[in-house]
């Protein structure tokens, strides 16, 4: 079942879809306490295409900043094996 979230930015920490009734512009994702090289991050669109797709490597950064996207028509966070993601979103239709 697709959920909405109304407050901005957006912070997820298990997989979930989230759909909007109109198309949103992320401003940035970040990607911070996983916990072991290997944690893995797969965020999609309701359409299944790739917006993120992250493998901890052994270098165990603080966190992961990806910058700004392109339109999307909802959010799946498919994958998050530890950690939480939050996610800013921009104005738009």
């Amino acid at each position: 079942m697709a959920n909405s979230i109304r407050s901005n930015p957006w912070k997820l920490d298990t997989a979930a879809t989230i759909s909007q009734p109109s198309r949103v512009k992320i401003k940035n994702i970040v990607w911070a306490d996983y916990t072991t090289a290997g944690d893995t991050l797969l965020i999609q669109d309701l359409n299944s295409d790739q917006i993120v797709k992250a493998v901890v490597g052994s270098d165990l950064v603080p966190a992961w900043t990806f910058g700004a996207f392109d339109w999307v028509n909802g959010i799946k966070l498919v994958t998050i094996s530890h950690g939480e993601v939050t996610i800013a979103i921009g104005a738009g239709k």
